[in-house]
């Protein structure tokens, strides 16, 4: 977010935000909004990516 605030300056339009967080909660994800409205982000989050709901086994057949 302050990567992209700092850009911010030099974008007329806005940019394309990537949140990556492990495991979102709506009181991280407020804060993180509140955080990049504060830093003068014209755009709160483009897209959040979050882990995948399972983890693979790996294995072969023989």
């Amino acid at each position: 977010i302050n990567m992209a605030a700092d850009r911010g300056a030099f974008i007329d339009q806005s940019q394309s935000l990537n949140i990556h967080i492990a495991e979102p909660t709506m009181n991280k994800l407020s804060s993180m909004h509140f955080y990049a409205w504060k830093k003068g982000l014209k755009t709160g989050m483009y897209y959040l990516r979050t882990r995948p709901a399972a983890d693979p086994i790996k294995f072969t057949v023989d």
